[in-house]
Protein backbone atom coordinates (compact mmCIF):
# COMPACT_ATOMS: atom_id res chain seq x y z
CA UNK A 1 0.00 0.00 0.00
CA UNK A 2 1.19 3.52 -0.80
CA UNK A 3 -0.01 6.55 1.14
CA UNK A 4 1.23 10.03 0.23
CA UNK A 5 4.23 8.40 -1.43
CA UNK A 6 5.00 6.31 1.66
CA UNK A 7 5.23 2.57 0.98
CA UNK A 8 3.42 0.80 3.81
CA UNK A 9 3.16 -2.91 4.70
CA UNK A 10 0.09 -4.70 3.38
CA UNK A 11 -0.46 -6.59 6.64
CA UNK A 12 -1.18 -3.45 8.67
CA UNK A 13 -4.46 -1.80 7.76
CA UNK A 14 -4.16 1.96 7.15
CA UNK A 15 -7.18 4.19 6.59
CA UNK A 16 -6.75 7.85 5.71
CA UNK A 17 -9.76 9.75 7.04
CA UNK A 18 -8.49 13.12 5.74
CA UNK A 19 -5.15 14.91 5.23
CA UNK A 20 -4.42 14.97 8.96
CA UNK A 21 -6.02 11.84 10.41
CA UNK A 22 -4.99 8.22 9.83
CA UNK A 23 -6.17 5.00 11.41
CA UNK A 24 -3.87 2.00 11.86
CA UNK A 25 -5.08 -1.50 12.67
CA UNK A 26 -2.69 -4.22 13.89
CA UNK A 27 -4.11 -7.65 13.14
CA UNK A 28 -1.40 -9.67 14.91
CA UNK A 29 -0.10 -7.87 18.02
CA UNK A 30 1.61 -11.09 19.19
CA UNK A 31 4.10 -11.03 16.31
CA UNK A 32 7.79 -10.23 16.79
CA UNK A 33 8.11 -6.46 17.16
CA UNK A 34 10.88 -6.21 14.54
CA UNK A 35 8.55 -7.53 11.81
CA UNK A 36 7.15 -4.81 9.56
CA UNK A 37 3.64 -6.08 10.34
CA UNK A 38 4.04 -5.40 14.09
CA UNK A 39 6.34 -2.36 14.19
CA UNK A 40 3.59 0.20 14.80
CA UNK A 41 5.94 2.72 16.47
CA UNK A 42 8.14 2.84 13.38
CA UNK A 43 5.29 3.32 10.90
CA UNK A 44 3.58 5.89 13.11
CA UNK A 45 6.80 7.91 13.29
CA UNK A 46 7.38 7.64 9.52
CA UNK A 47 3.82 8.89 8.89
CA UNK A 48 4.09 11.68 11.45
CA UNK A 49 7.43 12.86 10.08
CA UNK A 50 6.15 12.89 6.50
CA UNK A 51 2.55 14.09 6.89
CA UNK A 52 2.39 15.74 10.35
CA UNK A 53 -0.78 13.74 10.96
CA UNK A 54 -2.69 12.42 13.96
CA UNK A 55 -2.97 8.65 14.32
CA UNK A 56 -5.49 6.38 16.02
CA UNK A 57 -4.39 2.79 16.51
CA UNK A 58 -6.61 -0.23 16.97
CA UNK A 59 -5.63 -3.87 17.19
CA UNK A 60 -7.05 -7.37 17.37
CA UNK A 61 -7.30 -8.05 21.09
CA UNK A 62 -5.99 -11.34 22.43
CA UNK A 63 -9.04 -12.76 24.17
CA UNK A 64 -7.17 -15.60 25.91
CA UNK A 65 -5.46 -13.29 28.44
CA UNK A 66 -6.99 -13.84 31.90
CA UNK A 67 -5.70 -10.46 33.19
CA UNK A 68 -2.92 -11.98 35.28
CA UNK A 69 0.86 -12.33 35.00
CA UNK A 70 0.85 -16.02 35.85
CA UNK A 71 1.43 -19.03 33.60
CA UNK A 72 1.39 -16.97 30.42
CA UNK A 73 1.95 -18.88 27.19
CA UNK A 74 4.47 -17.68 24.59
CA UNK A 75 1.89 -15.71 22.59
CA UNK A 76 0.61 -14.07 25.76
CA UNK A 77 4.10 -12.86 26.74
CA UNK A 78 4.46 -11.29 23.30
CA UNK A 79 1.05 -9.69 23.84
CA UNK A 80 2.25 -8.31 27.20
CA UNK A 81 5.24 -6.76 25.47
CA UNK A 82 2.93 -5.28 22.83
CA UNK A 83 0.70 -3.71 25.52
CA UNK A 84 3.78 -2.30 27.26
CA UNK A 85 5.06 -0.77 24.02
CA UNK A 86 1.64 0.68 23.20
CA UNK A 87 1.30 2.18 26.67
CA UNK A 88 4.75 3.77 26.53
CA UNK A 89 4.40 5.05 22.97
CA UNK A 90 0.92 6.51 23.44
CA UNK A 91 2.08 8.22 26.62
CA UNK A 92 5.17 9.72 24.96
CA UNK A 93 3.35 10.78 21.77
CA UNK A 94 0.04 11.71 23.41
CA UNK A 95 -0.37 14.93 21.43
CA UNK A 96 -0.85 13.07 18.13
CA UNK A 97 -1.04 9.30 18.77
CA UNK A 98 -4.12 7.76 20.40
CA UNK A 99 -5.38 4.26 21.16
CA UNK A 100 -8.86 3.50 19.84
CA UNK A 101 -11.29 3.60 22.78
CA UNK A 102 -12.51 0.10 21.88
CA UNK A 103 -9.00 -1.26 22.49
CA UNK A 104 -7.81 0.71 25.47
CA UNK A 105 -9.07 -1.59 28.25
CA UNK A 106 -6.25 -4.15 28.00
CA UNK A 107 -3.61 -1.41 27.83
CA UNK A 108 -4.98 0.29 30.93
CA UNK A 109 -5.25 -3.03 32.77
CA UNK A 110 -1.66 -3.93 31.89
CA UNK A 111 -0.45 -0.48 32.96
CA UNK A 112 -2.17 -0.73 36.36
CA UNK A 113 -0.77 -4.20 36.99
CA UNK A 114 2.74 -3.29 35.87
CA UNK A 115 2.89 -0.12 37.97
CA UNK A 116 1.62 -2.02 41.01
CA UNK A 117 4.41 -4.57 40.59
CA UNK A 118 6.93 -1.77 40.14
CA UNK A 119 5.78 0.11 43.25
CA UNK A 120 6.18 -3.08 45.29
CA UNK A 121 9.44 -4.10 43.58
CA UNK A 122 7.73 -7.28 42.45
CA UNK A 123 9.30 -7.81 39.04
CA UNK A 124 12.79 -9.04 38.24
CA UNK A 125 14.96 -9.19 35.13
CA UNK A 126 17.07 -12.13 34.04
CA UNK A 127 20.85 -11.75 33.82
CA UNK A 128 23.64 -13.18 31.62
CA UNK A 129 24.69 -16.62 32.85
CA UNK A 130 27.40 -17.35 30.27
CA UNK A 131 29.33 -15.72 27.47
CA UNK A 132 27.30 -15.00 24.35
CA UNK A 133 27.52 -17.46 21.50
CA UNK A 134 27.37 -16.77 17.79
CA UNK A 135 23.96 -17.66 16.36
CA UNK A 136 23.75 -20.86 14.34
CA UNK A 137 20.96 -19.28 12.30
CA UNK A 138 22.13 -17.92 8.94
CA UNK A 139 19.65 -15.06 9.40
CA UNK A 140 21.50 -13.71 12.47
CA UNK A 141 24.98 -15.20 12.08
CA UNK A 142 26.55 -12.34 10.09
CA UNK A 143 25.03 -9.75 12.43
CA UNK A 144 26.49 -11.51 15.46
CA UNK A 145 29.98 -11.46 13.93
CA UNK A 146 29.69 -7.67 13.52
CA UNK A 147 28.39 -7.39 17.08
CA UNK A 148 31.37 -9.40 18.36
CA UNK A 149 33.72 -7.16 16.40
CA UNK A 150 32.47 -4.05 18.21
CA UNK A 151 33.26 -5.47 21.66
CA UNK A 152 36.93 -6.07 20.83
CA UNK A 153 39.44 -3.40 21.86
CA UNK A 154 39.78 -2.20 18.26
CA UNK A 155 36.03 -2.32 17.69
CA UNK A 156 35.37 -0.33 20.85
CA UNK A 157 37.82 2.30 19.62
CA UNK A 158 35.99 2.48 16.28
CA UNK A 159 32.66 2.87 18.07
CA UNK A 160 34.06 5.59 20.33
CA UNK A 161 35.34 7.44 17.27
CA UNK A 162 31.85 7.30 15.81
CA UNK A 163 30.35 8.61 19.07
CA UNK A 164 32.93 11.40 19.26
CA UNK A 165 32.02 12.52 15.73
CA UNK A 166 28.44 12.93 16.96
CA UNK A 167 29.62 14.76 20.11
CA UNK A 168 28.47 11.85 22.27
CA UNK A 169 30.27 10.65 25.41
CA UNK A 170 32.78 7.85 24.96
CA UNK A 171 32.21 4.40 26.41
CA UNK A 172 34.13 3.15 29.44
CA UNK A 173 32.95 -0.40 28.87
CA UNK A 174 31.19 -2.20 26.03
CA UNK A 175 29.45 -5.57 26.11
CA UNK A 176 26.87 -7.48 24.13
CA UNK A 177 23.69 -9.54 24.43
CA UNK A 178 22.08 -8.09 27.56
CA UNK A 179 18.93 -10.14 28.32
CA UNK A 180 15.64 -8.28 28.63
CA UNK A 181 13.18 -10.84 29.90
CA UNK A 182 10.92 -9.85 32.80
CA UNK A 183 9.35 -12.02 35.51
CA UNK A 184 6.89 -11.51 38.34
CA UNK A 185 8.68 -11.75 41.69
CA UNK A 186 11.70 -10.30 43.45
CA UNK A 187 13.96 -13.32 44.03
CA UNK A 188 16.27 -15.15 41.66
CA UNK A 189 14.14 -18.23 42.27
CA UNK A 190 11.17 -16.39 40.75
CA UNK A 191 12.89 -16.33 37.35
CA UNK A 192 10.99 -19.23 35.83
CA UNK A 193 8.53 -19.73 33.02
CA UNK A 194 5.35 -19.66 35.10
CA UNK A 195 6.25 -16.11 36.24
CA UNK A 196 7.33 -14.80 32.84
CA UNK A 197 5.84 -11.44 31.74
CA UNK A 198 8.00 -10.60 28.70
CA UNK A 199 9.80 -13.00 26.37
CA UNK A 200 13.58 -12.80 26.60
CA UNK A 201 15.26 -10.84 23.85
CA UNK A 202 18.76 -9.43 23.91
CA UNK A 203 20.14 -5.91 23.54
CA UNK A 204 22.79 -6.27 20.84
CA UNK A 205 25.39 -3.94 22.36
CA UNK A 206 25.40 -1.99 25.59
CA UNK A 207 27.92 0.02 27.55
CA UNK A 208 28.51 2.63 30.24
CA UNK A 209 29.65 6.07 29.12
CA UNK A 210 32.22 8.28 30.80
CA UNK A 211 29.25 10.27 32.15
CA UNK A 212 27.61 7.10 33.55
CA UNK A 213 24.88 6.94 30.93
CA UNK A 214 23.60 3.47 30.09
CA UNK A 215 24.19 3.26 26.34
CA UNK A 216 22.29 0.67 24.31
CA UNK A 217 22.69 -0.09 20.61
CA UNK A 218 20.37 -1.85 18.18
CA UNK A 219 22.73 -3.16 15.52
CA UNK A 220 21.85 -4.05 11.93
CA UNK A 221 23.82 -5.07 8.87
CA UNK A 222 22.94 -3.69 5.43
CA UNK A 223 20.96 -6.79 4.44
CA UNK A 224 18.61 -6.17 7.39
CA UNK A 225 17.17 -2.69 7.10
CA UNK A 226 13.60 -3.19 8.31
CA UNK A 227 11.78 -0.29 9.98
CA UNK A 228 11.40 -2.55 13.03
CA UNK A 229 14.77 -1.32 14.30
CA UNK A 230 12.82 1.64 15.74
CA UNK A 231 10.30 -0.54 17.57
CA UNK A 232 13.03 -2.77 18.99
CA UNK A 233 15.13 0.08 20.35
CA UNK A 234 12.06 1.89 21.69
CA UNK A 235 11.13 -1.17 23.75
CA UNK A 236 14.70 -1.77 24.96
CA UNK A 237 15.12 1.87 26.02
CA UNK A 238 11.89 1.92 28.03
CA UNK A 239 12.70 -1.46 29.57
CA UNK A 240 16.10 -0.12 30.68
CA UNK A 241 14.42 2.95 32.14
CA UNK A 242 11.93 0.90 34.19
CA UNK A 243 14.47 -1.71 35.27
CA UNK A 244 17.91 -0.12 35.54
CA UNK A 245 17.43 3.66 35.70
CA UNK A 246 14.61 3.28 38.24
CA UNK A 247 16.58 0.58 40.13
CA UNK A 248 13.90 -2.11 40.12
CA UNK A 249 16.29 -4.77 38.92
CA UNK A 250 18.04 -8.03 39.72
CA UNK A 251 20.83 -7.03 42.12
CA UNK A 252 21.84 -10.62 42.89
CA UNK A 253 25.09 -11.13 41.03
CA UNK A 254 24.83 -14.72 39.87
CA UNK A 255 27.66 -14.40 37.38
CA UNK A 256 30.17 -11.87 36.13
CA UNK A 257 29.42 -12.62 32.49
CA UNK A 258 28.99 -9.92 29.88
CA UNK A 259 29.74 -7.06 32.26
CA UNK A 260 26.68 -7.40 34.51
CA UNK A 261 28.71 -6.59 37.62
CA UNK A 262 29.77 -3.25 36.09
CA UNK A 263 26.17 -2.56 35.16
CA UNK A 264 25.06 -3.46 38.69
CA UNK A 265 27.64 -1.08 40.21
CA UNK A 266 26.55 1.76 37.92
CA UNK A 267 22.88 1.19 38.71
CA UNK A 268 23.65 1.30 42.44
CA UNK A 269 25.47 4.63 42.12
CA UNK A 270 22.86 5.99 39.70
CA UNK A 271 22.55 5.93 35.92
CA UNK A 272 22.43 9.48 34.55
CA UNK A 273 20.29 8.69 31.50
CA UNK A 274 19.54 6.11 28.83
CA UNK A 275 21.27 6.72 25.50
CA UNK A 276 19.60 4.66 22.78
CA UNK A 277 21.50 4.35 19.51
CA UNK A 278 20.43 2.94 16.18
CA UNK A 279 23.62 1.48 14.68
CA UNK A 280 23.59 0.48 11.01
CA UNK A 281 25.43 1.08 7.72
CA UNK A 282 22.11 2.19 6.20
CA UNK A 283 18.41 2.40 7.02
CA UNK A 284 15.06 1.62 5.43
CA UNK A 285 14.22 4.24 2.80
CA UNK A 286 11.14 5.40 4.70
CA UNK A 287 13.36 6.12 7.71
CA UNK A 288 16.11 7.76 5.67
CA UNK A 289 13.86 10.27 3.98
CA UNK A 290 12.85 11.88 7.31
CA UNK A 291 15.49 10.54 9.68
CA UNK A 292 16.29 13.82 11.42
CA UNK A 293 12.61 14.57 11.98
CA UNK A 294 12.00 11.08 13.40
CA UNK A 295 14.89 11.56 15.81
CA UNK A 296 13.53 14.96 16.80
CA UNK A 297 10.05 13.54 17.52
CA UNK A 298 11.49 10.71 19.61
CA UNK A 299 13.52 13.17 21.68
CA UNK A 300 10.90 15.87 22.31
CA UNK A 301 10.46 14.78 25.94
CA UNK A 302 13.97 13.49 26.64
CA UNK A 303 14.36 15.72 29.70
CA UNK A 304 11.34 14.00 31.25
CA UNK A 305 11.88 10.43 30.06
CA UNK A 306 15.68 10.47 30.56
CA UNK A 307 15.91 8.60 27.24
CA UNK A 308 17.62 10.04 24.17
CA UNK A 309 17.69 8.43 20.73
CA UNK A 310 20.23 8.91 17.95
CA UNK A 311 20.90 7.39 14.54
CA UNK A 312 24.50 6.32 13.94
CA UNK A 313 26.04 5.12 10.68
CA UNK A 314 28.96 2.71 10.83
CA UNK A 315 31.24 1.88 7.93
CA UNK A 316 31.45 -1.88 7.55
CA UNK A 317 34.83 -1.64 5.81
CA UNK A 318 36.33 -0.05 8.92
CA UNK A 319 35.60 -3.18 10.98
CA UNK A 320 35.71 -5.81 8.23
CA UNK A 321 39.15 -7.06 9.26
CA UNK A 322 37.97 -7.65 12.85
CA UNK A 323 34.83 -9.40 11.60
CA UNK A 324 36.87 -11.63 9.28
CA UNK A 325 39.12 -12.61 12.19
CA UNK A 326 36.09 -13.55 14.31
CA UNK A 327 34.68 -15.63 11.47
CA UNK A 328 37.95 -17.54 11.05
CA UNK A 329 38.13 -18.27 14.78
CA UNK A 330 34.54 -19.57 14.80
CA UNK A 331 34.98 -21.64 11.67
Amino acid sequence: MTLMGLELPSNIEFTQEDDKHIRMHIEKPMENMQNDSAAFEAWALCLKAKMNCNIILSYQEYNCWDKSFYKLCCKQTHYMRFLYRLWKFSELMSEWFKIDVKCIADVEQFKRMFLELKANRQYINNTPINESETSKSNEHRDEHFVEKAFITAVGKEKLNQLLAEEKESKLKIINNQLPNGLFKGKLVGDIKELNRIFPTGFIDLWGISEKDDLCIFELKIDSNNHVGIISQLFFYANYCKDVFYDKVYNDRIQSYKRGYKELHNTVKSGIVSIKAYFLAPGYHKEINVNRNRIEEILNQKKDITKIEYKFLDYDYESIKEIVDTSVKIKL
